[in-house]
């Protein structure tokens, strides 16, 4: 079984015994590049579809390619230190309707025994098969995806689809790419805690930058916290920051303090809170987050582009992707945030 939570974070922990009532619990995914069939949890991969069920299309307008930035326009842009950007197959138009890809499937059965419940929206009503969607072509209005969500009992799906539907893409460029590659998932549970400010809680521009989920006290206390009192630096990955919330592909949890401009929506359309339902990022293989022992699968290189990035998805110029859904009722159209 993977575990990775940080073994230091016991000393953030006694220091702010506060934060225990702020814990969430999260489903950290480990997908790694593999050939997953459909009745395995897979990021990418075939999903068990019931043969009667038509697959979900996307409606909305998209992206022409002369509304797209030329290759020439993105020379130059960063993509994380040590990180090459993913390649630009060439463009083509597709017919319409746009065939939305699959996201993720993941099975209750193989979810890792443990003490901590998980949220209640993982798996509602009795449902023990979660599926998530989404168009792979980007839109006038954004640079995010349109997402469907869907509850099934594993057991009841009858005939199904021998296979996914062939994906219309017209268009990949190094700021966006929606089309996961195929991977297998190794899931653990972990806690994570709400994010704080990342400015020096001595600096004259703290005050302004508060998040404000935590108590002020708190935060500022958190806020300035390294383990065993290191000082404080960019790259040492040793702060509250880097040990509070996991990186890479989850269900749940708390989503990071990463300067959104809007900030994510904390409600509903329809005024309920909203709850991270998915997040796309980095595995960010360098930080605190690493196995204590031997997991079963390989780890990778953190220099490497595709052990950090095993899915290929890039959600923005900073490569990541949040997906936020409504607590009271789970139809409500998904927000999408990337950064």
């Amino acid at each position: 079984m993977v575990d990775t939570t940080p073994r230091r974070r016991t000393e953030l922990l006694e220091l702010h015994p506060g934060l225990a009532a702020y814990a969430r619990t999260a489903l950290r995914l480990h997908p790694r590049a593999g050939s997953p069939t459909v009745g395995e949890s897979s990021v990418g991969g075939p999903l068990a579809w019931p043969a009667n069920e038509p697959w979900p299309t996307c409606a909305d307008d998209h992206e022409s390619d002369d509304d797209l930035e030329s290759d020439d326009d993105l020379e130059g842009d960063e993509v994380g230190p040590g990180l090459a950007p993913p390649s630009r197959p060439t463009r083509t138009v597709p017919a319409e309707p746009v065939v939305m890809a699959s996201v993720l499937q993941l099975y209750r059965r193989d979810l890792p025994a443990g003490p901590t419940p998980l949220p209640e929206w993982m798996f509602p009503d009795g449902a023990d098969l979660l599926q998530v969607l989404w168009c792979p072509n980007p839109h006038p209005d954004t640079y995010e995806p349109r997402v469907r969500l869907y509850w099934r009992t594993a057991s009841e799906p009858g005939d199904l689809l021998d296979g996914n539907p062939s994906l219309n893409l017209f268009t990949r460029d190094a700021d966006v790419d929606f089309t996961p590659r195929p991977c297998v998932l190794h899931p653990e549970v972990v806690q994570e805690y709400p994010p704080v400010s990342v400015d020096d809680p001595d600096s004259g521009e703290f005050e302004d930058t508060l998040i404000g989920i935590l108590p002020e006290r708190l935060e500022r206390s958190c806020a300035g916290w390294t383990v065993s009192g290191e000082p404080r630096g960019l790259d040492d990955q040793h702060d509250y920051t880097d040990h509070a919330g996991a990186p890479g592909w989850k269900l749940g949890g708390w989503v990071p303090a990463v300067g959104f401009l809007p900030p994510p929506a904390e409600h509903c359309f329809c005024g309920a809170p909203t709850f991270l339902l998915l997040g796309a990022t980095s595995e960010a293989l360098g930080g605190p987050w690493l196995p204590s022992g031997d997991p079963g699968f390989g780890w990778g290189d953190p220099e490497e582009w595709d052990d950090n990035r095993p899915t290929g998805v890039w959600g923005g110029r900073g490569g990541q992707l949040w997906l936020l859904g409504c607590t009271d009722d789970p139809a409500h159209p998904i927000l999408t945030y990337t950064e």
